[in-house]
């Protein structure tokens, strides 16, 4: 008896087990095929998603969260850097490019991001249909957010504020489409992007500005009229002193008294000039203190991340993080 004979007729008298075991084993191949399909192609995404960024800043906070939230969009960001060092950053000579990020409010899941067109150019976005965003309420949505939420050319959306879906609607700021990007098997797909002046005027940032300013010229007009009240009072206080002299003469009629008036007269005036000068110089007190105030906001209120790439490729890894 040779061994294919012996092997078919244990094949037959174990059909049912070797029937299982060869599902078995083919299941465990397919298993092992599928997760090294997906193993490589979750590599190639984050790898696409990530190229060319070598460095990350933002608020002091998780390195993993910050690189999750601005480069892959999928946690919630750590915080804001202020808008000057943002600027510095961008005007580094040591920076390639550098392209700053709003982020906080989204439409039905899908992230709203104010950015630069550079950051469509960065993953090689092309507009399929309609124009890139231009000014403030408009976007231009990735091909997936076209595709689930139907938005097209000429809709307009209320965004939400909040990263999920349930968060405060933006109701008094309509928002309209634009274009919409063609297909790139990136992280645009899933964006929706827009300038960053459209993320400051949704959550009020300029109109919180142009009423601090409204308020600094009320505070400096009220200045100006308790100044021109202390002006008057000094006055009243120079006619009566007048008066006064004018009767000491009448009573006496000497040049000596004549002279002692003038001297009254002279100390007025001289407390008349160091009152004047005490409110001048508390008022330029107030004013300065009232600029640091508002100094100190704006770097506060207008904040973004910012991502970077090197002129030389050689400041950072990808994915490194600084703390600003």
């Amino acid at each position: 008896m040779n061994l294919f004979k012996l092997s078919a007729s244990y094949l037959r008298q174990r059909t049912f087990s070797s029937v299982l075991n060869v599902l078995i084993l083919a299941l465990g191949i397919a298993t092992i095929v599928v997760l090294l399909l997906v193993s490589d192609r979750v590599e190639q995404n984050l790898t696409r998603n990530a190229e060319g960024i070598d460095l990350v800043v933002g608020a002091k906070g998780s390195p993993l969260q910050l690189i999750l939230s601005a480069v892959y969009h999928i946690d919630a960001p750590t915080g804001n850097i202020p808008v000057a060092e943002a600027e510095a950053l961008m005007a580094d000579p040591v920076v390639a490019e550098a392209i700053p990020l709003a982020l906080g409010d989204s439409y039905r899941g899908y992230r709203i991001v104010g950015a630069t067109p550079a950051y469509a150019a960065h993953y090689g976005g092309e507009v399929e249909r309609g124009v890139l965003w231009s000014g403030s309420m408009k976007v231009t949505v990735g091909a997936a957010v076209a595709s689930e939420t139907g938005l097209d050319l000429g809709d307009t959306f209320f965004s939400a504020h909040g990263l999920s879906e349930g968060g405060h609607s933006h109701e008094e700021h309509p928002i309209e489409v634009v274009g919409v990007f063609a297909e790139t098997g990136t992280v645009l797909d899933r964006l929706i992007l827009t300038s960053i002046e459209t993320v400051w005027d949704v959550h009020g940032v300029h109109s919180d500005d142009h009423d601090h300013d409204e308020a600094h010229d009320d505070d400096h007009a009220h200045d100006e009229d308790g100044h021109s009240h202390d002006d008057d009072h000094a006055h009243d206080e120079d006619g009566h002193s007048h008066d006064d002299d004018h009767g000491h003469d009448d009573d006496h009629g000497h040049d000596d008294d004549h002279a002692h008036d003038d001297d009254h007269a002279h100390d007025d005036d001289h407390a008349h000039d160091d009152d004047h000068a005490h409110d001048d110089d508390h008022a330029h007190d107030d004013d300065h203190g009232h600029d640091g105030d508002h100094a100190e906001e704006e770097a506060t209120d207008d904040a973004t991340p910012v991502l970077a790439s090197s002129a030389s490729g050689t400041t950072g890894s990808s994915g490194q993080t600084a703390s600003a």
